[in-house]
């Protein structure tokens, strides 16, 4: 039983992935930067404006690796950070001076959460796109030419992949909804609450100067509406994490066979 904890502690931590651990010790990550430190300040220049050292074949490959892996990572950790902004409106009374209702505020966040997570399949296919040298530029790594690459057909990759891209599927749709025609999330329908409507009606009222219900009321609402949809973020962010997690693994896989033919000396 203490084993099973253990291994769900560890996936709450992507950071703790055996894949980011050895892709940060093969490329010599700590040397490089303390390397460039030293460059940079001989050199006279701001740190980021110095070139790394000269790097083997397979620090190159390891950071190429590395970029798009680490960008997965702080996605996922948005994806928790913003259920924890969801869950506590601050300051309600300093926040609605600045015409920021709490419904504005939950609108506000989880469109960014459902951004993140549409975003999330795109620089997946950019790190399977590194890891298996595809050599295809960022811009081009789509679905499918990603997917439908001969290399990547029939691979554990490929299926857990497709586990990724259908929980994302609805997000990207509703993504492209709110960045490209203006319309927010419909939240009502997205957590089967009918309520909401009402506290977006009340939101709206609000903001013209109408009061139809008590503050202190609203906020009532809000914390049991802030629950339920928390408790529900919740099981979707584990979810991905999971697949993520997943994901790493086949692709762990991939790079030690890479590094056993294709780098060996």
């Amino acid at each position: 039983m203490g084993k099973k904890k253990q291994i769900a502690i560890k996936k709450e931590e992507l950071t703790s992935h055996p894949f980011l651990i050895e892709l940060i010790e093969r490329a010599q990550l700590q040397s490089l930067v303390i390397a460039s430190m030293e460059k940079s300040k001989k050199a006279g220049k701001r740190f980021w404006e110095t070139s790394l050292e000269p790097l083997t074949e397979i620090q190159g490959y390891s950071l190429k690796i590395f970029d798009p892996m680490i960008r997965i990572v702080d996605f996922v950790q948005q994806l928790a950070d913003i259920k924890k902004f969801i869950a506590r409106f601050p300051t309600p009374h300093q926040y609605r001076k600045e015409g920021i209702s709490w419904y504005k505020w939950l609108e506000y966040h989880y469109s960014h959460y459902e951004i993140t997570i549409a975003s999330l399949g795109d620089i997946a296919l950019v790190l399977i796109n590194a890891v298996f040298l595809l050599g295809n530029p960022e811009k081009l790594c789509t679905i499918d030419t990603i997917t439908r690459n001969e290399h990547i057909i029939n691979t554990p990759v490929l299926e857990i992949y497709k586990k990724i891209e259908k929980i994302i599927k609805p997000y990207r749709k509703r993504k492209n909804y709110y960045i490209h025609r203006g319309e927010p999330p419909a939240l009502h329908y997205i957590f089967k609450s009918p309520f909401l409507i009402h506290l977006k009606l009340c939101s709206f009222l609000d903001s013209q100067g109408t009061e139809v219900v008590d503050k202190k009321i609203i906020d009532l609402w809000y914390r049991d509406e802030g629950r339920k949809i928390c408790e529900e973020l919740e099981s979707r962010i584990s979810e991905i994490k999971d697949s993520v997690w997943i994901l790493f693994d086949r692709l762990f896989e991939v790079y030690n066979k890479f590094l056993a033919t294709r780098f060996s000396p």
